[in-house]
């Protein structure tokens, strides 16, 4: 009994210290430092287009510690069958926060405050995203629409036709079929015209989509190097406020999707920082740029 004992409390003196590093200290300098995060990389400037929706993280013993940051857009794309359709992003919503002041800066808030701004952009984004999705939803309707009509306009003139042929013999009749099918096929030929406009508004919709999302991507690829730099400036800025994490250990960055697209994946972005070099950025002996060219960068 008094082995076991032993083991338990072995058990937890590890859980709550490993190598020396105090593990509660840590989970609260990571609290403070996911919302100080998260609230500098909003602070980017990029019209509201994209924004920081979480910032986790996690220490690996004797590794460092690593920041996970999601972002995105206000709206996410599918394209089939020639109609887009537009997901709204998710609503947002107050992160819990350390109510603690560090330096001269009140992150709970400075937190409020992005968030009082996101709720704006979040309810620009559903408006926009409703216009849009009722001009996809008017355009498909339209379509369908015209292709009943044109398939029962074409029906009907397979029928006069054959009853064209049967009352040969009967002049006034055939005259009066043959008016019909002459006023079907005008009708047709207006559908026909009709399909070529909805064909052609649905072509340049195509167009315009692909052009948007081309243009949205070079500005994501721009927004992820704003990101990196902030990430890195806030680090010059904060670092040493991780007094939990030895100073042989690593500073890590998980942008979500923030990599090279392979095989239309769009791959993780990870950037390491040595704590050292962080440390030398804090005393300015090195810039944020300067630290993060210092940094490890690749996608996965």
């Amino acid at each position: 009994m008094k082995k076991y004992f032993s083991v338990l409390a072995t058990l937890l003196i590890t859980n709550v210290s490993h190598a020396g590093v105090d593990m509660d200290a840590m989970h609260k300098q990571l609290n403070i430092m996911n919302n100080i995060f998260k609230t500098s990389l909003n602070e980017i400037e990029n019209n509201g287009k994209f924004r920081v929706s979480d910032v986790d993280s996690l220490y690996l013993a004797g590794q460092g510690v690593v920041f996970t940051v999601s972002s995105g857009g206000h709206f996410t794309h599918w394209s089939g069958d020639n109609f887009t359709f537009i997901t709204a992003p998710p609503a947002p919503f107050a992160p819990v926060i350390e109510q603690e002041i560090i330096g001269d800066v009140d992150v709970d808030e400075i937190v409020i405050r992005t968030m009082e701004a996101q709720t704006h952009q979040y309810e620009s984004a559903m408006e926009a995203m409703e216009h849009a999705r009722e001009l996809a939803r008017e355009l498909r309707d339209e379509q369908r629409d015209v292709t009943y009509e044109l398939r029962d306009i074409e029906r009907e003139l397979r029928d006069k036709k054959y009853q064209e042929k049967r009352v040969v013999s009967d002049k006034e009749a055939a005259k009066e079929i043959k008016i019909e099918i002459k006023a079907l096929e005008k009708e047709k030929q207006s559908l026909i015209e009709q399909k070529k406009v909805l064909t052609e508004k649905n072509r340049k919709q195509d167009k315009a989509l692909k052009e948007k999302k081309a243009k949205q991507q070079a500005q994501r690829v721009e927004y992820n190097k704003q990101l990196h730099a902030q990430f890195s400036d806030s680090l010059c800025s904060y670092g040493n406020s991780l007094k939990a994490l030895p100073k042989t250990e690593k500073v890590s960055l998980v942008i979500k999707r923030g990599g090279e697209t392979v095989n239309r994946r769009t791959l993780d972005k990870v950037i390491i920082f040595n704590k050292s070099d962080v440390l030398q950025c804090v005393i300015d002996n090195i810039d944020a740029k300067q630290l993060l060219s210092k940094a490890t960068h690749y996608s996965f």
